[in-house]
């Protein structure tokens, strides 16, 4: 019988220790990446839904809103701040917000993502 049976070494233990730190960060960064995402495709679904609208401003924060809730989950839609406006002949969407670390390696994130839309002439 060898007295190494069984035996899991020091340098094992610390391998196995930096290679679970490592997958937690870079899963990080992918959550990340994905929140982005997510922003992005509620602002401009915002802005198309209010480009149309004959309010476009409450328009396109409920359609923004109704979207980035429905797919993004609580951390990021509870620390984001977005908000409509008109620019002239443009409607503008903007969402800013933090994105957290999940581990100290991982800086906190902040965004500001920012679509636009013409609007359209509409007769009452």
């Amino acid at each position: 019988m060898s007295s190494e049976e069984g035996l899991a070494t020091i340098e094992t233990v610390v391998a196995i220790g930096l290679s679970l730190l490592f997958f937690a960060i870079l899963t990080n960064f992918i959550v990340i990446q994905y929140a982005l995402g997510v922003a992005t495709a509620a602002l401009d679904e915002g802005v198309r839904q209010g480009a149309r609208s004959l309010d476009p401003v409450t328009s396109c924060e409920d359609r923004a809103r109704a979207t980035f809730s429905s797919v993004e989950g609580g951390a990021v839609h509870a620390g984001a701040n977005l908000r409509c406006f008109v620019d002239g002949a443009w409607l503008v969407a903007r969402i800013d917000g933090t994105l957290d670390g999940w581990a100290p390696p991982v800086p906190d994130m902040t965004f500001v993502r920012e679509a636009r839309a013409p609007l359209e002439d509409l007769v009452p």
